[in-house]
């Protein structure tokens, strides 16, 4: 199936959405993007060339670089679990309204969640491998700057494990006193 220019490809996966056969659809150059069946398209979402997007994927506010895989069952792109006390003490939702960001040549594993940024866009860079069953978000002022190799949370800017994170807001909290 060929599509025009003037089709999105929002409007033309609601189209197709209720066929469960391999879908090829030639994106605006003339590399195919392989896209399986039922997969969600959300609003802003677009996609490289030479990408392949399982089964049951939920895509949307992301943008996904060239020569990417997605397996079957990943949330890109979807609301965080972000929230802050207000002045009344109260639980609020922190919006999330930016993007997720996937660079080139990434493999996302299957089930695998990566929530858009309420701060910055959440991005993961060229080259990036991520196993399945994990949850890619940022907690407020965290910034990765090299590969995360142990499992569990990361806060702070340099990224470090939560624990230590803790210590160090709870030592500095204690010493500014």
């Amino acid at each position: 199936m060929e599509v025009q220019q003037s089709m999105s490809l929002h409007t033309l996966m609601q189209q197709q959405s209720r066929k469960l056969v391999p879908l090829f659809i030639q994106m605006l150059s003339s590399v195919p993007m392989l896209i399986l069946g039922r997969v969600l398209f959300g609003p802003a979402v677009t996609a490289g060339q030479s990408t392949n997007i399982g089964y049951n994927v939920a895509l949307s506010n992301c943008t996904i670089g060239d020569s990417c895989v997605i397996h079957n069952g990943a949330c890109v792109g979807q609301d965080g679990f972000g929230f802050f006390v207000d002045e009344h003490g109260d639980m609020v939702k922190k919006p999330q309204t930016l993007k997720a960001v996937i660079e080139d040549r990434v493999e996302i594993g299957a089930n695998t969640c990566v929530d858009r940024g309420s701060w910055r866009d959440t991005t993961i860079g060229s080259h990036i491998k991520i196993d399945n069953l994990v949850q890619v978000c940022l907690a407020a002022n965290s910034c990765v700057t090299k590969n995360v190799i142990e499992p569990g949370d990361s806060g702070g800017f340099p990224a470090i494990p939560i624990h230590e994170w803790r210590r160090q807001v709870a030592s500095h909290s204690w010493i500014m006193k």
